[in-house]
């Protein structure tokens, strides 16, 4: 996996999702290397990390433990700013579309609406996630997105996508199957 540094942010938020696979609670999942790779570029480069406190939360629940600190990474509070914020460019009314667009329970987005104005708080270069409903919700908070395929060369993101659409074929032939 070969991470493209010229794409890299000057600081960055990434979501829960990113953060646990950084940390390697999902092995055998084929963003990890991703992730990984692109949390450890960063933090070598001295560009600035951060997650947000709610992925603190996110991630106690998933280990069911404490979260590591990790060296690099700063924590961003969801506080009296970031809270105005979202109230004031978080509508209610998107919120609820996303759901009903992505099958996803209205708690998840507002969960990543309060990552997402952490990473406003934090006045990140980009919030980068996995998740196709933070473009939504990063434009209503006029923030930059990224996709963590937007930080990989072209021939690892090529390969990363033939893996990902011979997995679909393989799942779909094996549900197919009676």
């Amino acid at each position: 996996m070969r991470i493209d540094t010229a794409k890299l942010p000057q600081s960055a938020l990434i979501d829960t999702g990113v953060f646990l696979r950084f940390l390697g609670e999902r092995p055998d999942d084929p963003k990890a290397p991703i992730c990984k790779a692109l949390c450890k570029t960063m933090l070598a480069q001295g560009k600035e990390l951060y997650i947000a406190a709610p992925t603190i939360t996110e991630t106690t629940r998933h280990k069911g433990a404490r979260v590591p600190r990790v060296s690099g990474i700063t924590v961003i509070a969801f506080d009296h700013l970031a809270a105005e914020r979202l109230g004031l460019d978080g509508p209610e009314s998107l919120i609820t579309e996303l759901a009903q667009a992505t099958g996803t329970a209205k708690h998840y987005i507002k969960y990543d609406y309060m990552i997402a104005a952490c990473a406003a708080r934090a006045k990140a270069s980009a919030l980068i996630a996995w998740d196709s409903d933070y473009r939504r919700i990063c434009e209503s908070l006029r923030l930059p997105y990224l996709h963590p395929l937007d930080c990989i060369d072209a021939d690892s993101r090529a390969g990363f996508l033939r893996m990902e659409a011979a997995r679909a074929t393989a799942a779909r032939s094996a549900a197919a199957q009676p």
